[in-house]
């Protein structure tokens, strides 16, 4: 008995298990419960709660949904609910061994109709003005297994609400009255979660395809942060700065997991047009946010830097490209120069630490690149800036990240290598397969899909891939075209022409070998630098240019140089130097410069027929190529060049 007369509380039993329960009742009544947990930024302005005032928060919402009926097991819904009220009900959810179904922010009404009734959610929590409540209040009467509504709509606190909806506030004062009436019920629910419970299920979908609902158990997210922390640890003094949507895996297992297990501070941005300013207000130590936003990051550097006036702009250009010089050797893990690194410390101790500041990535230790890959010239700005910037891989199925690069072993067209206890492997077919403790627990409902995506006890994705000789797993697009050669294996044609046009000396590349025996590549030079590097810029036409043998040997070179880290069936067998650049004017490529497909191989196809027919040159037809107001010769001679290995 407590002084008070009440009945003291029971810890809960968490010897069983380690689950976010567990982990989260340990940091709320431990001793650095006087933390900072969460943090939520707005214009300037900062709203903290501790450690023990999130504890309490989550303890009061948690008792609420215990007395409209939430129990073990059961689903929740949160759609459109704000920070930090976000955290507070999902942390309430696990804590009473129930289940949180996330639904995006942006999901149209249908979407979020198909979830709730797919999921079988008892509750939905739902925040916004009458615009989203009005419709969200008819789920009631269209879901089966919907009870009740929480909203913030319902603004006073001793409304109970009436058919089926509830307030937040009424809530939170319910479960204040049944801890009073049942002291010790908490910490009892805590302690039942087990680590094969499931903890979420997080809705994934490719267009035309109705939502999967994909089942993550606590252990399984756990497992995910501990492996991810295996490779980049974190502390309870580090700050992270939430940038991506609260019901992302990824976003879950930094919110909700890797907090409670160190006891880090969360932060959180309320405006989107104000996210630059509270980045530069928090100065987090840990980052993850999408390309977009590093892309944000960057153009407002280079915006203030370039309208300096006097003589800071061409400091900053030339620290810059310093830097931008550093990073590309050091990333490539080549040698920097003495001179160089001379001059490589006074620009960043002169001019680019000063940048890095004023944008709030002082502390930054570990930033990542979250749902697609980065421009190389965006990866060498910020490494440029001396920030630890990273690419990862994962799925929702495999618990958000599975590959992630090292510290000094950085690779911008790889995803780095597999976490410490997944295991990733590549099919047959060039699917990658990951097994481990973050393998998921199945699709909700949906055995057949599960089936389709389970292979030898692991995660077989559609994501195609292959990993370097370093180790590095290199992953293909999904949107990006794949192709698949004569004897099974794929490729991707994009990526491999990215590879060749990051060549100064190659302009564009059209890459060929789909139900080919191997992979060839028609190449258009890049007439200027082809041409200083063999002094011929000015006397020759493009097309005698691209033809001399030295060229030849030259772009041969670069060739092998794209080659290089590949698997023998990816390589490059074969190649021609076009005649002529590729043009917009003439259909072969959009206005955004993609190439045409079906224009170019429609145009040039007795060009491919030369190649796989084993020719070593083709009289070919320049007239088919052309546009009727071009002059010059109707023929040429066009060498077909091997470069690696055997064709077949």
């Amino acid at each position: 008995m407590t002084a008070s007369g009440q009945v003291e509380p029971i810890a809960p039993d968490h010897s069983r298990d380690i689950t976010i329960p567990s982990l989260f009742y340990d940091r709320g009544t431990g001793p650095d419960a006087d933390r900072i947990a969460l943090s939520v930024h707005s214009s300037g302005q900062e709203t903290a709660l501790s450690w023990f005032e999130y504890f309490a928060e989550v303890k009061r919402v948690a008792m609420g949904l215990v007395d409209v009926g939430v129990v073990r097991g059961d689903k929740v819904a949160i759609w459109g609910v704000k920070h930090p009220e976000s955290v507070i009900v999902e942390m309430a959810v696990l804590c009473t061994g129930g289940v949180v179904v996330w639904i995006a922010d942006n999901s149209v009404m249908d979407e979020i109709r198909y979830i709730v009734d797919h999921s079988g959610a008892k509750c939905l929590v739902v925040s916004g003005h009458e615009s989203i409540i009005t419709p969200a209040l008819s789920l009631l009467n269209e879901c089966a297994g919907l009870q009740t509504i929480i909203t913030d709509t319902i603004a006073d606190a001793d409304d109970q609400g009436s058919d089926g909806v509830i307030g937040f506030d009424a809530l939170g004062l319910r479960g204040v009255e049944l801890e009073m009436a049942a002291a010790g019920t908490f910490e009892e629910l805590t302690g039942r979660v087990d680590g094969d419970d499931c903890a979420f299920i997080s809705y994934t979908a490719d267009h035309g395809v109705l939502p999967k609902g994909a089942m993550l158990s606590h252990r399984n997210v756990i497992s995910a942060a501990k492996q991810l922390m295996a490779v980049d640890p974190c502390q309870k003094t580090d700050d992270y700065l939430s940038y991506l949507p609260v019901g992302w895996i990824g976003e879950q297992m930094m919110t909700i997991c890797s907090s409670v297990l160190v006891g880090s501070t969360v932060n959180f941005t309320e405006h989107a047009d104000t996210r630059l300013a509270d980045l530069q207000a928090v100065s987090p130590t840990i980052l993850f946010a999408p390309p977009r936003v590093y892309g944000q990051i960057m153009r407002h550097a280079l915006d203030r830097y370039f309208r300096a006036k006097g003589l800071f702009q061409p400091l900053f250009n030339q620290a810059l490209s310093v830097g931008q010089r550093v990073a590309e050797l050091m990333l490539a893990k080549k040698p920097v120069p003495l001179l160089l690194s001379v001059y490589h410390r006074i620009a960043f101790h002169g001019v680019l630490k000063g940048l890095r500041k004023q944008l709030g990535l002082s502390r930054l230790r570990n930033a990542y690149v979250a749902g697609a890959a980065l421009r190389p010239s965006h990866f060498y700005f910020f490494h440029a800036l001396g920030v630890n910037l990273k690419q990862f891989y994962g799925r929702t199925e495999v618990t958000g990240i599975t590959a992630v690069h090292r510290t000094g072993d950085i690779k911008f067209d790889t995803v780095g290598k597999p976490l410490p206890g997944t295991f990733i492997r590549i099919s047959p077919e060039g699917r990658i397969i990951t097994t481990g403790d973050t393998f998921f627990g199945g699709y909700h409902k949906d055995p057949s899909a599960t089936a389709e995506v389970t292979w030898d006890g692991g995660f077989a994705s559609d994501d195609k891939g292959f990993f370097d000789k370093d180790g590095h797993l290199v992953v293909f697009d999904r949107t990006k075209e794949i192709f698949t050669l004569m004897n099974g294996q794929c490729f991707s044609a994009h990526f491999l022409e990215t590879r060749l046009k990051r060549n100064q000396y190659i302009k564009d590349a059209w890459v060929i070998g789909d139900k080919r025996p191997f992979i060839a590549a028609i190449i258009c030079i890049d007439e200027v630098m082809a041409g200083k590097a063999h002094d011929k810029s000015k006397s020759l036409s493009y097309q005698a240019l691209s033809q001399m043998p030295d060229v030849y040997t030259l772009i041969a070179e670069q060739v092998l140089k794209a080659n290089e880290d590949l698997p023998d069936h990816m390589k490059i067998k074969k190649f021609i130097n076009l005649h002529k650049p590729l043009e917009t004017d003439a259909g072969e490529l959009t206005r955004t410069r993609k190439l045409r497909r079906s224009v170019v191989e429609r145009r040039y196809r007795p060009l491919l027929k030369a190649i796989y027919a084993n020719d070593i040159f083709i009289r070919y037809n320049t007239s088919e190529g052309v546009r009727p107001e071009q002059s010059g010769p109707m023929g040429i001679d066009l060498t077909i060049r091997t470069v690696a290995g055997k064709s077949s």
